[in-house]
């Protein structure tokens, strides 16, 4: 098994930080880049762990961070009915860490989410179906078999 994880997501869960038994927080961003950093690793190798106990995954190609996407210059309303929300101080560096360390695909001029279908595309063909596998929490990928 081939696994594509969309990583955008859990890039951007790792920029906060995680609340025990209800507490309140004062701030809720981490604000070392090594804190949210370990919460992202310990996520993304859980969710590995998780996979390898049903499927004999063979690789585990990552992408997250692409930018300007192609849409907004087409269609300026594209996306533009989404509350305005403040971003994570680190989610930049974050996105950094996960390209430099995990060797992360990323484009310009599109969404994350259209090159982990394009790489579907291209492994399911050549390895079939059930030998590639998208994990993702994004509803995009619904659309897929």
């Amino acid at each position: 098994m081939i696994l594509l994880i969309d990583a955008d997501s859990l890039v951007f869960a790792s920029c906060y930080r995680t609340r025990h038994n209800g507490e309140e927080l004062e701030d809720i961003y981490y604000r070392d880049i090594k804190d949210a950093a370990n919460k992202f690793d310990e996520q993304f190798m859980r969710i590995v762990n998780d996979v390898e106990e049903i499927f004999d995954v063979k690789n585990v190609i990552t992408f997250n961070g692409s930018k300007g996407n192609f849409r907004k210059r087409i269609t300026p309303t594209y996306k533009a009915n989404r509350k305005k929300q403040e971003l994570p101080p680190l989610l930049h560096q974050m996105h950094d860490y996960v390209k430099n360390t995990y060797n992360s695909i990323y484009g310009y001029g599109l969404e994350t989410d259209d090159l982990v279908a394009k790489h579907w595309k291209e492994i399911q063909d050549q390895a079939g179906r059930e030998n590639v596998m998208i994990v993702s929490i994004d509803k995009d990928y619904k659309q897929f078999p």
